[in-house]
């Protein structure tokens, strides 16, 4: 099994960027040190709305407004991380293509690739529903379109990262024959994930031979992981792709707590202010129809019972506990859904370091030596 880490670039409002991105690059100097296989950052853009109180919140139930993401060019940020470390993995999870031209992210992935002597593992997505951003950057309204041009942009990747000169004729793209991208990727075949909310999303990567990695917001339980397995699995054999040698991935939010019940009581806290972070950046119940689909989808009948019910749903269906009980949680997804690529969310809401360091510590050395380790990454 590989244990990679999944780290979103939170912070308190008016901290100092550089600051900021110094300590993702200590966190990835400690996962490097502890064994960890990867780890991974993510895309989103612009400040939210400081005026607007989530949920309704008191100054006192969440007093440090904290902007959602500073990782605006995840490429970048990795970059700037490989040369700070030697062998872990680094991913996106993920990199919005819509929001970019196909053939520039290819160059500037492949680019992280060299650089990191080939340590890239590239997971690209359509990018959820954020305020402004479409708009910004020029997303077709009509979802059929936005997805259409997504997977325009994957077969785009596909071929700009082969050794042969390729032409581009399609929907939304138009290229010249013999146009060849430099540099290409040092992997021969550098992973290239599908970033799948949905179960068509993890179909379409069976039929392209390509791994899928679900995303753990809005929150899955592990029959949604094993329904999509199912779904991916029987996609592959009706194509005739064999996607065996594709890693099992799914994003698990996690905390590795001193008992069951410390781990318990800080995970709902810092749950309930990630809650507060999120819907502050994506404002869905600012939104009267997306309020209410989002509750209808989850049977509540309000905001507050729909925050109260997801600051513990980790807690029941992610892998939260003590180090024994999170061994067993993962043994049950390793046998369920086979699963061999947890992605591991340890840190979230404005959780503290010791917090954060504790429990990947104790991921490190009390839970993965339960499991069989993969080959060494570099």
């Amino acid at each position: 099994m590989k244990f990679g880490l999944f780290s979103q670039t939170f912070s308190p409002v008016g901290t100092d960027p550089a600051d900021h991105y110094r300590q993702f690059v200590d966190y990835a100097r400690e996962a490097e040190r502890l064994g960890f296989w990867s780890l991974w950052t993510t895309e989103h853009h612009f400040s939210p709305d400081k005026s607007y109180r989530p949920y309704d919140a008191s100054e006192e139930e969440y007093p440090v407004v904290a902007e959602y993401d500073l990782s605006p060019d995840p490429l970048t940020l990795l970059a700037y991380t490989a040369a700070c470390t030697s062998r872990i993995k680094l991913g996106t999870a993920v990199l919005c293509l819509p929001w970019d031209h196909p053939v520039r992210a290819a160059e500037r992935a492949a680019m992280v690739d060299v650089l990191s002597g080939g340590r890239l593992e590239l997971g690209v997505g359509r990018g959820g529903p954020s305020p402004n951003v479409g708009d910004v950057f020029g997303v077709p309204k009509d979802p059929q379109a936005s997805n259409r041009r997504f997977r325009e942009q994957v077969e785009i990747f596909m071929q700009a990262w082969t050794s042969r000169p390729f032409s581009h004729q399609g929907e939304f793209y138009q290229f010249p024959d013999d146009l060849t991208m430099l540099p290409k990727p040092v992997q021969a075949n550098a992973p290239l994930w599908i970033g799948s909310a949905s179960d068509e999303s993890a179909v379409w990567a069976a039929e392209k031979g390509l791994p899928y990695a679900t995303i753990a917001w809005p929150l899955t339980i592990m029959e949604g992981y094993r329904h999509k397995r199912e779904i991916y699995l029987d996609a592959a054999a009706k194509a005739n792709v064999d996607v065996s040698g594709n890693d099992n991935a799914c994003l698990l939010y996690s905390y590795v707590g001193e008992s069951d019940a410390e781990a318990a009581e800080t995970a709902e806290k810092y749950m309930r202010q990630f809650m507060f972070i999120n819907e502050q950046h994506y404002q869905m119940f600012r939104n009267p129809e997306v309020a209410k689909m989002v509750m209808e989808a989850f049977g509540v009948a309000d905001p507050a019972e729909w925050l109260a019910q997801m600051s513990v749903f980790p807690i029941k269906n992610h892998v939260i506990g003590s180090a024994k009980t999170v061994v067993e949680q993962l043994k049950q997804h390793e046998e369920e859904m086979g699963l061999t690529y947890p992605l591991l969310n340890i840190g979230w809401g404005m959780m503290p370091k010791d917090k954060v360091y504790g429990s990947m510590q104790r991921m490190a050395e009390e839970v993965m030596p339960h499991f069989a380790k993969a080959p060494t990454a570099v």
